[in-house]
């Protein structure tokens, strides 16, 4: 995979040469490799298991790479009435940026899972290891989940608690934010604690719905900012707050008519309280997206997909203004497809219709 890219938001009256397309231009290279193995069984005797065996190399223009090698996976076995698992994933990250580091990050999470006919327990432990060069770190968060059908598949609450390191590699860093200072190094975010509730169900036999809040207590909680090391300033790196609280309401209303039309509307309203940082720069107070599938006769299929998205605050570097307010985002996609027959198809999609400017 290639994607290529431009730096350009510099402000042209600061150089006294114009630059061209080559100066400011990027590429991201990722060449990977997966292969993996899993059991099909249907019935409950047998050991389940799927596992994967990854390689991946990401490497920009300027050079900079970075090697991942892991293994993911599950397994899970019935031992009586109750449901036995365990999901592991052993990850290895050589990143050879302005320093290399070696990280390793190895997460085992044992479960139990107990059930009955109106309710499901969940129940484990994720233990997360952090091993970054020589310094190794050791979290343990708690997993575990309630629901209870109160009526028929039409009223079901829920509960979840659990954590987890997230992995801040290279490649995940620059797909998230291409327009970020080469070889820029982000430490891991740790997710200690994050708890959760909602209720979900069916409306009628086309409708349902989801709703749920959720509270989450995160160590290096990373922010992009404009990088002003650089003259240009078209470059983005981090600013990290040491401790978060982030919580987050969501909502989502499915309706399905047969199999010819399809709308989903699902919306999030962000808090975020931070101890170090003035505001979660360029993150968006809400956010929405209404989704519409329709199919005529199984030849036309049409997708349209409405966003919405937020006020989000910019770090400002200016003493006298502490940050600057961006505008809500409004966008839409819009794709048809034509399948001539089941083997032979042909599609055009339009995104970002409004080609609106952030």
């Amino acid at each position: 995979d290639r994607n290529s890219m431009h730096y350009y938001g510099y402000n042209t009256d600061v150089l006294d040469t114009t630059l061209e397309k080559g100066d400011i231009s990027q590429n991201f290279i990722t060449v990977g490799a997966v292969t993996g193995m899993k059991t099909t069984y249907t019935d409950s005797a047998h050991l389940n298991y799927d596992a994967t065996l990854n390689y991946r190399l990401f490497m920009d223009k300027a050079e900079y790479m970075e090697n991942y090698g892991g293994i993911k996976g599950f397994a899970s076995y019935f031992y009586g009435k109750e449901q036995l698992g365990l999901d592991a994933d052993i990850g290895y990250y050589n990143r050879i940026l302005e320093d290399t580091v070696n990280n390793i990050v190895i997460k085992l999470e044992p479960w139990v899972c107990l059930f009955g006919k109106k309710w499901r327990v969940v129940a484990g432990l994720n233990m997360h290891t952090n091993a970054v060069n020589q310094d190794i770190f050791y979290h343990w968060y708690p997993n575990a989940s309630l629901q209870y059908n109160i009526v028929d598949n039409i009223l079901i609450p829920y509960v979840t608690v659990n954590g987890n390191l997230e992995v801040n590699s290279y490649h995940k860093i620059a797909m998230e934010n291409p327009f970020i200072k080469p070889g820029l190094q982000v430490d891991n975010t740790n997710n200690k604690l994050v708890i959760g509730a909602g209720i979900r169900g069916n409306l009628s036999s086309n409708t349902s719905y989801n709703f749920s809040g959720q509270f989450s207590q995160i160590d290096n909680m990373y922010l992009f900012v404009r990088d002003t090391s650089d003259v240009l300033e078209n470059q983005f790196v981090v600013e990290c707050a040491d401790y978060a609280e982030n919580y987050k309401f969501s909502g989502e209303i499915a309706y399905k008519r047969s199999a010819k039309l399809s709308v989903l509307l699902k919306g999030n309203y962000y808090i975020y309280n931070l101890n170090n940082v003035a505001k979660a720069w360029h993150m968006p107070d809400y956010d929405a997206t209404i989704s519409a599938r329709y199919n005529l006769r199984s030849k036309i299929l049409v997708n349209a997909d409405f966003f919405l998205i937020g006020k989000r605050y910019a770090k400002s570097f200016d003493p006298a203004v502490e940050y600057t307010e961006l505008k809500e985002i409004i966008d839409l996609n819009l794709g048809v497809e034509y399948r001539y027959n089941k083997v032979l198809s042909a599609f055009v999609n339009f995104n970002n219709i409004a080609a609106t400017k952030y």
